[in-house]
């Protein structure tokens, strides 16, 4: 999954100098290859349909964190006076899965990222083997331009891991008397 990344509030555990790191080398790994980062994020488009054309329960997630990487990668943090079309979608996909409350333009990051961390966590294996091929053949190719988008994963991995321990708690806190 990737993920997922200017991060304006401490989410999952991470702080805000780790999540501002992971998109950091985010947008340093579309920078060394380009092509690569999109090869993934297209991938994991094609991942979002797929769950959403069978009618998924993280559906919703999956499209949170597809704007999330689309906005991170263009570089916007829709604070500015004139949102982008991005911003604009991200906006009415909260909007229409939150309260129904207008969404603060500070608060279109950090709310697509929590509603992105719905995506299954049982996905995850089968998810990151995807990943971890499409990388593999990246770097085959791009070896000397490979290093960011190895250490993004690494801090995605990080991140997946924090999100899923917050799941199991909240989960064992149910069944808890």
């Amino acid at each position: 999954m990737a993920a997922l990344l200017l991060f304006l509030v401490v989410l999952s555990g991470l702080n805000a100098a780790q999540m501002s790191d992971m998109a950091a080398s985010f947008r340093k790994s579309y920078k060394e290859t380009p092509t690569g980062v999109m090869l993934l994020h297209n991938v994991f488009k094609q991942v979002t349909n797929y769950e959403c054309a069978r009618g998924a329960p993280d559906c919703v997630a999956w499209r949170a964190v597809m704007l999330f990487e689309e906005v991170s990668l263009a570089n916007d943090d829709c604070t500015g006076d004139t949102p982008s079309a991005l911003c604009v979608n991200a906006t009415t996909l909260l909007e229409k899965n939150g309260d129904g409350k207008p969404i603060a333009k500070d608060q279109i990051l950090p709310k697509l990222f929590e509603l992105g961390k719905k995506v299954d966590p049982a996905d995850f294996d089968n998810l990151n083997n995807i990943r971890n091929a499409v990388v593999s053949y990246v770097c085959s190719k791009e070896a000397s331009h490979c290093s960011e988008l190895t250490r993004f994963i690494t801090l995605e991995n990080l991140l997946e891991s924090e999100i899923a321990k917050e799941k199991e708690n909240a989960e064992n806190a149910k069944v808890k008397p």
